[in-house]
């Protein structure tokens, strides 16, 4: 079965704290199981990296690409220097879409579809469903 990658890029293990200061106590962990069962809903299987390596991640992508549906990233400080990464994930074709804790002016992967919502969880459900859409 193919997978959609999910990609937690650069400090996304802190958005617990972040959540904190507005009220919403949301976690990596919580995150990650309201995927789990979105993917369920859809039907799809997905795979997970947390990482703050740029390297790490396009090894993540080269090493999946034959089994990607399509890839989920939040690529917090990426958007603007991961070139390498964005590279990659242009290179190859892969079908993503971004998800963003702030509006993000110029970035770097402005070939897929960000979403931006109050509700991160949201964000990353419906990116899950935009690349299932595909």
């Amino acid at each position: 079965m193919n997978k959609i990658l999910i990609l937690h890029g650069p400090n996304m293990n802190y958005i617990g704290l972040k959540s904190t200061k507005n009220g919403s106590r949301i976690t990596i962990d919580k995150i990650d199981r309201s995927i789990r069962r979105k993917a369920k809903i859809l039907n799809i299987e997905v795979k997970f990296l947390r990482t703050h390596d740029e390297a790490k991640a396009v090894s993540f992508i080269q090493r999946n690409r034959k089994i990607a549906l399509g890839l989920v990233i939040s690529p917090s400080s990426w958007h603007q220097g991961g070139f390498t990464l964005s590279d990659t994930i242009h290179f190859l074709e892969i079908p993503y879409s971004t998800v963003s804790i702030e509006k993000i002016k110029n970035s770097l992967f402005f070939k897929g579809k960000d979403f931006y919502y109050k509700n991160i969880v949201e964000s990353y459900e419906q990116a899950l469903e935009e690349l299932v859409k595909k």
